[in-house]
Protein backbone atom coordinates (compact mmCIF):
# COMPACT_ATOMS: atom_id res chain seq x y z
CA UNK A 1 0.00 0.00 0.00
CA UNK A 2 1.34 3.46 -0.71
CA UNK A 3 -0.07 6.50 -0.10
CA UNK A 4 0.73 9.77 -1.59
CA UNK A 5 -1.07 12.93 -0.16
CA UNK A 6 -5.02 12.11 0.71
CA UNK A 7 -4.96 9.19 -2.23
CA UNK A 8 -3.83 5.88 -1.48
CA UNK A 9 -3.04 3.26 -4.17
CA UNK A 10 -2.90 -0.24 -3.74
CA UNK A 11 -0.76 -2.70 -5.47
CA UNK A 12 -0.19 -6.14 -5.71
CA UNK A 13 2.29 -8.49 -6.16
CA UNK A 14 3.10 -12.03 -7.03
CA UNK A 15 6.75 -13.62 -7.78
CA UNK A 16 7.38 -17.11 -8.79
CA UNK A 17 10.81 -18.76 -9.86
CA UNK A 18 10.79 -20.87 -12.63
CA UNK A 19 13.86 -23.38 -13.89
CA UNK A 20 15.11 -23.97 -17.12
CA UNK A 21 13.34 -21.22 -18.40
CA UNK A 22 15.22 -19.57 -21.99
CA UNK A 23 15.07 -15.65 -21.61
CA UNK A 24 12.77 -14.04 -24.06
CA UNK A 25 9.30 -13.11 -23.91
CA UNK A 26 6.27 -14.80 -22.33
CA UNK A 27 3.14 -14.27 -21.93
CA UNK A 28 1.91 -15.17 -18.08
CA UNK A 29 -1.93 -16.72 -18.11
CA UNK A 30 -3.22 -16.87 -14.57
CA UNK A 31 -6.19 -18.02 -12.92
CA UNK A 32 -7.84 -16.81 -9.49
CA UNK A 33 -10.66 -18.64 -7.85
CA UNK A 34 -12.32 -17.90 -4.70
CA UNK A 35 -14.91 -18.92 -2.64
CA UNK A 36 -17.71 -17.02 -1.25
CA UNK A 37 -17.40 -17.00 3.21
CA UNK A 38 -21.23 -18.18 4.10
CA UNK A 39 -20.40 -15.74 7.01
CA UNK A 40 -19.98 -12.82 5.22
CA UNK A 41 -22.42 -10.16 4.71
CA UNK A 42 -23.96 -9.57 1.69
CA UNK A 43 -22.75 -7.03 -1.16
CA UNK A 44 -26.41 -5.07 -0.55
CA UNK A 45 -26.07 -5.53 3.20
CA UNK A 46 -22.32 -3.93 3.08
CA UNK A 47 -23.04 -0.98 0.62
CA UNK A 48 -26.05 -0.36 3.44
CA UNK A 49 -23.68 0.09 6.17
CA UNK A 50 -20.82 1.71 4.77
CA UNK A 51 -23.19 4.56 3.16
CA UNK A 52 -24.30 4.82 6.90
CA UNK A 53 -21.84 4.73 9.18
CA UNK A 54 -18.33 4.43 6.59
CA UNK A 55 -19.11 6.48 3.60
CA UNK A 56 -15.43 7.16 3.15
CA UNK A 57 -14.26 3.26 2.95
CA UNK A 58 -17.84 2.86 0.45
CA UNK A 59 -16.08 5.51 -1.66
CA UNK A 60 -12.33 4.24 -1.84
CA UNK A 61 -14.37 1.24 -2.64
CA UNK A 62 -15.73 2.50 -5.33
CA UNK A 63 -13.12 4.69 -6.75
CA UNK A 64 -11.29 1.26 -7.05
CA UNK A 65 -13.73 -0.59 -8.82
CA UNK A 66 -13.34 2.13 -11.29
CA UNK A 67 -10.12 2.26 -11.89
CA UNK A 68 -10.12 -1.15 -12.13
CA UNK A 69 -12.75 -0.91 -15.17
CA UNK A 70 -11.07 1.81 -16.77
CA UNK A 71 -7.40 -0.10 -16.25
CA UNK A 72 -9.44 -3.34 -18.43
CA UNK A 73 -10.72 -0.74 -21.34
CA UNK A 74 -7.32 1.02 -21.64
CA UNK A 75 -5.86 -1.21 -23.92
CA UNK A 76 -8.82 -1.08 -26.19
CA UNK A 77 -8.38 2.81 -26.00
CA UNK A 78 -4.76 2.56 -27.09
CA UNK A 79 -5.68 -0.08 -29.71
CA UNK A 80 -8.24 2.29 -31.17
CA UNK A 81 -6.37 5.05 -30.91
CA UNK A 82 -3.18 3.44 -33.17
CA UNK A 83 -5.46 2.61 -35.52
CA UNK A 84 -6.77 6.18 -36.26
CA UNK A 85 -3.10 7.44 -36.17
CA UNK A 86 -2.12 4.96 -38.97
CA UNK A 87 -5.25 5.97 -40.51
CA UNK A 88 -4.05 9.59 -40.40
CA UNK A 89 -1.02 8.86 -41.57
CA UNK A 90 -1.59 6.78 -44.71
CA UNK A 91 -4.09 9.36 -45.67
CA UNK A 92 -1.33 12.30 -44.95
CA UNK A 93 0.95 10.24 -47.12
CA UNK A 94 -1.65 9.64 -50.21
CA UNK A 95 -2.40 13.38 -50.49
CA UNK A 96 1.00 14.16 -50.06
CA UNK A 97 1.79 11.67 -53.35
CA UNK A 98 -1.17 13.74 -55.21
CA UNK A 99 -0.03 16.53 -54.66
CA UNK A 100 3.04 15.58 -56.41
CA UNK A 101 1.48 13.82 -59.07
CA UNK A 102 -0.52 17.35 -60.00
CA UNK A 103 2.79 19.22 -59.90
CA UNK A 104 4.17 16.79 -61.90
CA UNK A 105 1.35 16.72 -64.67
CA UNK A 106 1.47 20.99 -64.37
CA UNK A 107 5.14 20.86 -64.88
CA UNK A 108 4.60 18.40 -68.28
CA UNK A 109 1.80 21.05 -69.52
CA UNK A 110 3.81 23.95 -69.69
CA UNK A 111 6.39 22.27 -71.23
Amino acid sequence: MHKFGDETEITRFVSAELDDVDPGRYTVIFKVTATRLEEAITPEDAILSYALNRKDKLLTVGRRFDYAQTKGNLRATEKSMHRVERQAKREAYQDGERVKRWKKMNERGRA
